[in-house]
């Protein structure tokens, strides 16, 4: 709270007396956060003069403004490309993300949005995606997103402008409840993972965004693979020069932290006499690359009923399989994403299992049924005979079309008690 206070003050200071409050913030914050023989391990890292990479993961220490310690010559954000992630989150922390159409929503303070979002789609991207009326009216449009842009100029937060909100809220109730209105958009961001970034322009007046306690933490948590905004409002033209250059050096192929920090740099050259540079944070691992998803048809799934797919299966018993052949990858997905046609068409569309020691219901083929969502379903059960013994079985899953080979895939049956057996 003391460090918000601080930085709230620095902020609404004049301009000449911005850089030194909030350099004395930064050495404040870097002698009590570090101890001495860390102090001098950060310094001599400096003196190497080109930028290393820093990875904070921790728990409420990562919403700390790590950018803005200063080590007595300059702030930490000059000298370390600083990417910061949950530690409740860490297993979850991609390694590479996927780019496409970044879909851009803005408050209604924003006149001529779409010069903001021709800033977002440099050589070879696709087109961004303005939303109508730059609104999420349904929350569940976040679940085919592949990147979102969110715009605002700084204002007030008071009830009556939360109305011209990017989500349209509605809060006529006394008791309305804010997490519930977003909680659809919490589950559907972990399917694609998107790369979100924010825009917060000053509308003339010093103000912070209170990133860490609402944007990055909304969209950190619901799933996004980085989220990227500033922690205060900043000049527009610092604005145009981070986003644009941020956006075409990711597809550039740039990591997400050089990307990151080539996009200050333009910052900085565009207001050379401001600390608005500064102001940018990164969530996300700085190592981490983007790719762009290649065609496929569909994502191949199997899953067992009432278990989990690792679970010990007791000889004698019988497990029964959901196949399915998706457009959209299941919520715990975690390999690349795909470019998938608007709609899945096969002319004979089959599953065959292979494996030894099991039987297999049907024996022959599983037919595939298309559903009103347009994906393709089966089913089929595996049995395992009384007298195996504690094993792993190799069970391989093909899908073909006619004799045209669509997908495969495999898993291990771990067939046992689960009661300290071999598995």
């Amino acid at each position: 709270m003391w460090v918000k206070t601080t930085l709230e003050e620095a902020t609404t200071s004049l301009p000449e007396d911005f850089h030194s409050r909030l350099a004395s913030l930064g050495q404040y914050l870097f002698q009590s956060l570090f101890p001495e023989e860390l102090q001098k391990t950060f310094r001599t890292l400096a003196g190497f003069k080109y930028p290393f990479t820093l990875l904070i993961i921790a728990d409420q220490d990562a919403w700390l403004p790590w950018e803005l310690l200063h080590d007595g010559q300059t702030f930490l954000g000059d000298r370390f490309i600083i990417g910061r992630w949950l530690w409740e989150l860490d297993k979850a922390r991609p390694y590479e993300f996927p780019v496409g159409a970044v879909n851009v929503a803005h408050y209604a303070s924003v006149e001529e949005p779409e010069i903001w979002t021709a800033l977002l789609e440099p050589p070879e991207a696709p087109t961004p995606i303005p939303l109508p009326g730059g609104v999420l009216a349904e929350l569940n449009l976040t679940e085919s997103m592949r990147g979102l842009h969110l715009i605002r100029f700084g204002q007030s937060s008071d009830a009556a402008n939360r109305q011209d909100a990017p989500v349209q809220i509605n809060g006529s109730s006394g008791d309305y409840d804010l997490e519930r209105e977003v909680q659809p958009a919490k589950l559907s961001l972990r399917r694609n993972r998107p790369l979100v970034t924010l825009g917060y322009l000053s509308a003339g007046q010093s103000e912070l965004t209170a990133l860490e306690a609402t944007w990055a933490s909304t969209f950190v948590k619901a799933g996004c693979s980085t989220f990227v905004g500033p922690l205060w409002a900043v000049q527009p033209k610092v604005e145009a020069a981070f986003i644009g250059g941020f956006y075409h050096n990711l597809w550039a192929g740039q990591s997400l932290g050089m990307a990151f920090q080539m996009a200050r740099r333009l910052a900085k050259v565009a207001a050379p006499d401001s600390l608005d540079w500064l102001a940018y944070v990164l969530f996300g691992d700085p190592m981490a690359r983007p790719y762009r998803p290649t065609e496929g048809q569909g994502y191949a799934v199997v899953e067992p009923i009432g278990q989990e797919i690792d679970d010990p299966v007791p000889p004698g018993t019988t497990v029964r399989f959901r196949v399915s052949l998706r457009r959209t990858p299941p919520v715990w997905y975690e390999n690349r994403l795909m470019e998938v046609a608007e709609e899945l068409t096969f002319e004979d569309l089959q599953v065959f299992i292979v494996t030894s020691g099991l039987e297999v219901n049907p024996a022959d083929s599983i037919v595939m049924r298309r559903t009103p969502t347009g994906d393709y379903l089966g089913w089929f059960m595996l049995r395992v005979p009384p007298e195996m013994e504690s094993q792993s079985v190799l069970v391989q899953v093909y899908f073909e079309d006619g004799m045209e080979p669509i997908h495969s895939l495999r898993f291990q049956l771990q067939v046992g008690n689960g009661d300290g057996e071999q598995r």
